[in-house]
C-alpha cells in the first residue's frame, strides 16, 4: 500500500471519465510474490509507478460451524488422534501384563495418552502448515488498477496473465458507466 497508492494517481485519474487513448486495467491477485513480480515487470516495460494503484482486500473471518471443525479444509484432526490412541492402547495392553495395574488399566491409559499426543501433534503440524500457507500467499486478495495508454493494454494483459492473475477487466471508454 505504501508503494502503490500514490496521491498523484488518485488526483489525476477519474476512473470512469472520458480520456483520449487511455484505459484502466483492473486485475485481481492473491496476495503473493507473483503480484510483486507482475508490478516489477510492468515497471520494467515503462508503466510508471504513479500509474499503478493497489487495493488490498481484507478477508471476513467467519466462525466455523460444527461440521467444519472436524473436516474443514479436507483434513481431519481426528485421523492421527485415533491412530496414536490405537497404537498406545495396544502397547499399554501388551506391557500391562507385566505391570502392576494390569492390561485393561494400562490399555486405557495408553489410549488417552495416545489421543492427547496425536491431537497435539496434529494440531501443531496444522498450525505450522497454516503459517506457511499464509506466508506463501493464502490470504486476502489484492486489486490492482493500471492506468495506461490504449496501445499498451495488450502488453499489460499478457504480463498480468503470465503472473497468475485471478481475473482481469479492461475498462474501455464505451463502458465507462460500468454496465457491460
Amino acid at each position: 500500500m505504501e508503494n502503490y497508492q500514490q496521491p498523484s494517481f488518485k488526483s489525476k485519474t477519474n476512473f470512469f471519465s472520458k480520456r483520449v487513448d487511455e484505459m484502466n486495467v483492473v486485475a485481481s491477485f492473491d496476495h503473493s510474490i507473483y503480484l510483486e513480480m507482475a508490478i516489477k515487470e510492468l515497471e520494467r516495460h515503462g508503466i510508471n509507478k504513479d500509474n499503478i494503484f493497489s487495493i488490498p482486500l481484507t478477508e471476513k473471518k467467519k466462525p466455523k460451524k460444527n461440521s467444519e471443525i472436524i473436516r474443514s479444509s479436507g483434513f481431519s484432526l481426528l485421523d492421527v488422534t485415533f491412530a496414536f490412541g490405537t497404537v498406545f492402547s495396544l502397547f499399554g495392553v501388551i506391557y500391562g501384563f507385566v505391570l502392576s495395574w494390569g492390561p485393561v488399566a494400562w490399555g486405557l491409559i495408553g489410549l488417552f495418552f495416545g489421543w492427547g499426543l496425536g491431537f497435539s501433534l496434529d494440531l501443531w503440524i496444522r498450525k505450522k502448515q497454516f503459517k506457511l500457507e499464509k506466508k506463501k500467499g493464502k490470504g486476502g486478495e489484492v486489486m490492482l488498477i493500471i492506468h495506461c495508454a490504449k496501445e499498451r493494454v495488450t502488453l499489460v494483459k499478457e504480463i498480468l496473465f503470465d503472473h497468475y492473475t485471478l481475473g482481469l477487466q479492461v475498462i474501455e471508454e464505451e463502458y465507462k458507466d460500468g454496465v457491460y
